[in-house]
């Protein structure tokens, strides 16, 4: 008996089979990746980085041009400030 060749699948069963086998994994995978860089972007807290920790940015109005902002540095006391505890009295 001689080999006769494979016939080939027509493409709408092909393309049948990819949805069943293979595109939920796809999905599920493209999800996972899609989840984890909207968590980076906007769950996960950004650090604040300035050149110098005692030193910040204050924006404030322009008396003149109240609709132009300035930003002026705001520095602030690195002293270590200590409150003694209340005395307790009965």
């Amino acid at each position: 008996m001689s080999k006769l060749p494979p016939i080939s699948a027509p493409m709408e069963r092909r393309w049948r089979e990819f949805r069943y086998q293979y595109l939920p994994f796809l999905a599920f995978g493209l999800c996972v990746l899609g989840t984890i860089a909207l968590w980076e972007e906007f769950a996960v807290p950004r650090r604040a980085h300035s050149a110098t920790p005692t030193q910040a940015s204050m924006p404030t109005l322009a008396p003149p041009q109240g609709s132009v902002a300035t930003v002026s540095p705001v520095t602030f006391n690195t002293a270590l400030i200590t409150n003694p505890p209340p005395a307790l009295s009965d």
